[in-house]
């Protein structure tokens, strides 16, 4: 115990070589109430106490605040991060909670796409039945040639509303049924004949044969597959047959199908192959080219040809191939009018169609490098030139519908321009046989011979008028895709902006449009123009 004032001394700051005796006189006479009572010491240091008497360091407590305040700072700081973590984790999920909000959206408008795409394609075709019809029997020679357009046109409303319903609309779109049964039945027999191809050459790869006999093996199936495709055109020609008969307006709207006689083999009477490869030419080597089933199988191949992105007739003899709604034109290599010269007209088509779309504002062009977005119908496109500023627009079926259309009706249009030498030759073929085995010679009389006579006998003044009846027939069925287009944007919009959010005003809203390149505009009807 006799070091407790010792203790109390270093325990309070003071010097522990001070004498206890002037301690406690200092003590004694010191203010009670003196907040800062000090005491001299002999190391020249003056000590300081608060209101309670206790001994305070000011450098220690300076020292100790600043202590604090960076304690203070830290903490702060580390809330902010902890903060800036949590605000980040939350945009994290609210941008993905998006993205696939944006790819669901983008996947249902693929899907819708399709749909109107099949229904819209449908719908040209029907709506073409009739025009193409009129301009066929232009082509025989089937009206008169003292009778107008306008005449011809009347004649022809009153006679599609005469009659029942059912004769009404078999008027109205001739040989659609037969076209249909053709479709179906087609797709149906080659399925079942390329899935059996199928399996045979997965045989033939899994067999024990050399690596030649398996390649003579494959090629054979594939060379009989072919085979297999022109019977399954042969057996279907009564129905192409009796369609372009109606189509002529020679056989009766109803019954809309041929009767069955007509699928005999060539032996039964009544069979279409009894007349059918009769040619127009009565020569041994070139009767049967020049016969209605030779030309119907040509016309076949042309339009299966067409559906490739080939023009019909020419697909043989140039490589050239029209290309994509969405290729860019500058890339696109045009042949040499001496190397390929049907390659270079159907350019000269094409360079049409690209400059037509270019000019309406139809441009969608794919970009030269992938986008990195999924799925594969998310790719984006540019513009023709880098340093226009045109909207990017989505590369789904829904929204490039209406392009693709107009690509579509152009390439018709001048692909139906070029084939009319082949059209008319083939329905002249086939509107002579049709009345040979069903009428007399004398009902020949009025049609144009298959090979020779019409307009080509009567002068210019009838060559004049059967160029003037072909181009209006060919203005009607322009007219025709007009009003198709017109309600082809008019649907594609409305569904994009209820369905789809395109807008700015829409379910995901501007976030998605800046990301796909849409800048701010004005307002939503401007972004609507500028959304296909």
């Amino acid at each position: 115990m006799g070091r407790r004032q010792y203790l109390e001394r270093l325990a309070l700051g003071r010097s522990a070589f001070q004498d206890i005796a002037s301690e406690q006189f200092s003590i004694s006479t010191a203010v009670p109430d003196s907040p800062t009572s000090q005491t001299a010491t002999g190391h020249e240091y003056t000590q300081q106490y608060d209101s309670r008497g206790r001994a305070i360091n000011p450098d220690i407590e300076q020292f100790n605040a600043e202590q604090r305040k960076a304690q203070n700072e830290v903490l702060a700081l580390v809330g902010v991060v902890e903060r800036k973590d949590e605000i980040d984790h939350s945009n994290g999920v609210r941008y993905e909670a998006i993205q696939k909000e944006r790819q669901t959206l983008l996947e249902d408008e693929q899907s819708r796409g399709e749909l109107l795409e099949y229904a819209i394609y449908a719908s040209s075709f029907l709506v073409h039945l009739w025009p193409d019809s009129f301009r066929q029997r232009i082509q025989i020679g089937l009206y008169d040639r003292h009778n107008s357009v306008a005449d011809i046109l009347s004649a022809e409303w009153h006679h599609i509303w005469s009659g029942g319903t059912r004769s009404s609309l078999s008027k109205r779109f001739p040989g659609a049924l037969d076209n249909m049964a053709v479709a179906t039945t087609r797709t149906l027999l080659m399925y079942g004949a390329g899935e059996v191809t199928s399996r045979i050459q997965e045989l033939i790869l899994v067999s024990k044969f050399g690596r030649k006999t398996k390649m003579l093996l494959h090629h054979s199936v594939e060379w009989a597959l072919e085979m297999v495709v022109l019977g399954i055109d042969v057996l279907l020609l009564p129905f192409e047959f009796h369609a372009a008969t109606q189509r002529l307006g020679l056989a009766p709207a109803l019954p809309p199908y041929p009767s069955l006689r007509s699928f005999l083999p060539a032996w039964y009477a009544g069979s279409f192959h009894t007349f059918g490869w009769r040619g127009a030419i009565g020569l041994r080597f070139t009767e049967q080219f020049t016969s209605p089933a030779a030309f119907l199988i040509m016309h076949k191949m042309v339009a299966y040809d067409a559906a490739e992105s080939v023009l019909p007739i020419f697909h043989l003899v140039t490589d050239f191939r029209f290309p994509a709604v969405d290729d860019d034109p500058t890339k696109v290599v045009a042949p040499r009018i001496a190397q390929d010269p049907i390659g270079w007209v159907l350019y000269q088509c094409y360079s049409l169609r690209s400059s037509f779309l270019r000019r309406s504002g139809w441009t969608i062009i794919k970009r030269n490098n992938e986008a990195r977005r999924l799925p594969e119908h998310e790719m984006g496109t540019r513009s023709v030139a880098d340093n226009e500023i045109v909207p990017v627009h989505r590369s789904t079926v829904l929204a490039q519908l209406p392009a693709q259309f107009l690509s579509d009706a152009i390439d018709a249009f001048l692909t139906r321009l070029i084939s009319l030498p082949f059209e008319a030759l083939m329905m002249r073929t086939i509107a002579a046989s049709y009345l040979a085995a069903t009428a007399p010679n004398t009902a020949l009389s009025h049609l144009y011979a298959p090979f020779g006579g019409g307009p080509l006998t009567q002068g210019w003044k009838g060559l004049a008028q059967y160029a003037g009846r072909i181009g209006l027939s060919l203005a009607l069925s322009a007219a025709a895709d007009v009003i198709l287009f017109q309600g082809v944007f008019s649907a594609v919009k409305s569904v994009g902006t209820k369905h789809f959010d395109w807008g700015q005003k829409g379910r995901i809203g501007r976030i998605i449009y800046t990301e796909e390149g849409f800048g701010v505009r004005e307002g939503a009807s401007s972004t609507i123009e500028q959304i296909h």
